[in-house]
């Protein structure tokens, strides 16, 4: 669970349930599904956080502050922090296809990509 990243996804988690409880006026029939869809959401930005911490294991040992995390401490195989972070974007997807919709699964697979991809090994070096 360390992957995810569990702090930075639990303000995510209080700012959009708070967004959705200010924005919009829910029916009984919808709560279930913006539940599921933050849930969604929340993987998604986990498995994205756990691509970050893939990509970064080499950097992350050099600095102080990341040192401890469980690719570098060996506490998780990077081929396993890996297929962790698929498996979690996968189900993410899933649940965000049924519940929010195919643009909205389609953005957010977008987002972790640029996360991951973009911000992770292009930007921030």
């Amino acid at each position: 669970m360390a992957l995810t990243k569990p702090a930075k996804l639990y303000r995510l988690l209080a700012s959009a349930g708070l967004a959705i409880l200010v924005v919009l006026p829910l029916t009984s029939t919808q709560w279930p599904h913006v539940v599921f869809a933050l849930v969604g959401g929340i993987a998604a930005a986990g498995a994205g956080n756990a691509l970050n911490m893939y990509f970064e294991r080499d950097l992350d040992a050099s600095c102080e502050s990341t040192s401890s995390r469980p690719i570098v401490t060996g506490a998780v195989k990077p081929a396993a922090a890996l297929a962790f972070a698929m498996a979690l974007l996968a189900g993410a997807s899933v649940l965000l296809f049924v519940f929010a919709g195919s643009a909205v699964t389609i953005v957010t697979i977008f987002a972790v990509a640029v996360y991951a991809l973009m911000y992770t090994r292009l930007l921030k070096p």
